[in-house]
């Protein structure tokens, strides 16, 4: 955050200064048609969730954080395969590196790079895979990314500047495909046995199914959900505290937490449906659904009220808390109903498998 005391009066001054110039200069881009007409065009990575549209005049010239000049603009692929800009992402000069990256806020502008990514060059460049465990290309030739900073113009749990896959720095969240020997993302993964594969993808479908009554957080206060008071995350769960209590584990008419985005206007998006077991149950308890797919996770660092319904803080080094009581929660699985890079159980901080994403706990 631009509020963390760790950063200097003239790093969170260049901070707010570039998350400002950046978002006045996304302002005039309001779809792809509009980033397309000034020159950007897709790399072709839409599938994981995420697009990313590159100007090659302004990723090859030799001007860096010109918010008139963004080498590259991010969209979010929605459910129903329309895209939203979701960020402005500077990219240093071919050539450079993590050793090259201009200051600016230290561990909060979290540069990062690729040394995975397989092109084809023919026409527009874009991507074609990504390298084996042996950095071999089964399509296109791998060329090693220079250093990129996102600037994201929606809430991001882990900061205005939050990096991805190969990070430099403090960063906590990934959206790009992972190689084939890294974490399992997909439904469609070979390691997947059928069976796995078959009650992933009915877990996704009857969740989707269930969630569809709940169009925003009226309706689902209306169910019996109530918030956690975790809107400031960037997320914000909702519990249904009987279907929370009850002994029903994985039954999508009655999940436990749904799952609310924070927009910018501080209006929320349904994001998520969160099935969670009972209290006292860890994960020598968890039902087996996909493996490594499905990842589970909890949280042994949150502080609750006396009702016990109502985050007010997290523990700190020593597991203390400053207001409330610590708490561990039982063992939770999500269900996106967004994109996810992570594959849509992708888990948080504390997951128990292979998961690859953190929303902010």
């Amino acid at each position: 955050s631009v509020d963390d005391s760790r950063l200097t009066p003239a790093q969170r001054q260049a901070a707010t200064n570039l998350i400002n110039t950046s978002t006045v200069a996304m302002a005039k881009f309001s779809d792809v048609a509009s980033v397309e007409a000034a020159g950007y065009r897709s790399i072709g990575d839409s599938s994981t969730g995420f697009e990313h549209f590159v100007h090659w005049g302004y990723f090859s010239d030799s001007i860096s954080l010109d918010p008139e000049r963004v080498e590259s603009i991010v969209f979010i692929v929605n459910p129903d395969g329309t895209r939203s800009l979701v960020s402005a992402m500077y990219i240093l000069p071919l050539g450079q590196t993590l050793a090259d990256v201009p200051e600016i806020a230290g561990e909060l502008t979290t540069w990062h790079d690729h040394q995975n990514l397989c092109w084809d060059l023919t026409g527009t460049p874009h991507v074609v895979g990504v390298t084996d465990a042996n950095g071999n290309c089964a399509r296109g030739q791998f060329i090693a990314t220079p250093p990129m900073l996102h600037v994201w113009m929606t809430p991001t749990p882990c900061g205005p500047f939050s990096g991805i896959e190969g990070v430099h720095g403090d960063s906590c969240t990934s959206h790009h495909p992972t190689d084939p020997s890294g974490p399992i993302i997909s439904v469609d993964d070979p390691r997947l046995t059928p069976a796995q594969r078959d009650a992933a993808t009915k877990l996704i479908a009857v969740s989707t199914v269930a969630m569809a009554k709940f169009s925003d957080v009226a309706s689902v206060e209306a169910a019996g959900y109530r918030s956690i008071g975790d809107g400031g995350t960037g997320f914000e769960h909702f519990v249904n505290w009987d279907y929370f209590n009850d002994s029903i584990t994985l039954d999508p008419d009655r999940v436990e937490s749904i799952v609310f985005i924070v927009n910018p206007d501080r209006t929320r998006t349904l994001v998520s449906a969160m099935f969670i077991l009972e209290r006292g149950k860890t994960f020598a308890d968890i039902p087996e659904i996909a493996g490594e797919l499905t990842t589970w996770h909890d949280h042994q660092n949150l502080c609750w009220d006396v009702t016990g319904t109502r985050v007010v803080g997290t523990t700190d080094a020593n597991g203390n808390c400053a207001r409330g009581q610590f708490m561990a929660t039982p063992p939770m699985l999500h269900v996106w109903m967004i994109p996810t890079a992570c594959g849509p159980f992708s888990g948080i901080e504390g997951v128990h498998g292979t998961g690859c994403g953190a929303h902010g706990h």
